[in-house]
């Protein structure tokens, strides 16, 4: 009975987490990351944010890079762009663009593995990374990290 009891609440677990694994809410668009480019969900005010490192998966020394209001279906995102200046040097680097609606900023070159930025409201911003946590917790749980 108590075996039946562990396992129904672990595999209950473990649903949830894949469900809520598949996408953690907030975070619009991230570089570098495989989630280059992202669409608004909804009309309102997004903000491109730096992060320098990341400390046991919490962001340390983010910055607000940009805001702006934007529409609901507008493209945000990030693509690399090459400096034409240096294309055949051989310490030529790639830049990351951010770009917003019609709103475009050159970022330069990415410094280092942790460095990251990300398109997010505000709200999504700060909820991101609660809810990561908890997914973290219930991976752990149910032994899928």
């Amino acid at each position: 009975m108590t075996r039946s009891l562990i396992v129904s609440v672990l595999a209950g677990l473990g649903l949830f987490g894949v469900g809520c694994s598949s996408h953690v809410g907030g975070i619009i668009a991230s570089a570098p990351s495989p989630d280059l480019t992202g669409r608004i969900p909804s009309t309102g005010h997004y903000t491109l944010y730096h992060v320098g490192s990341f400390d046991g998966g919490k962001p340390q020394g983010t910055m607000e890079v940009a805001s702006y209001d934007l529409q609901e279906g507008e493209k945000v995102g990030f693509r690399w762009e090459k400096n034409a200046a240096t294309v055949n040097s051989p310490v030529s680097q790639l830049q990351l663009v951010a770009y917003a609606g019609n709103n475009a900023q050159s970022l330069g070159p990415i410094k280092s593995r942790e460095e990251k930025y990300f398109w997010a409201n505000s709200a999504g911003w700060n909820s991101h990374w609660h809810l990561e946590n908890a997914n973290g917790f219930v991976r752990r749980v149910t032994l899928q990290e």
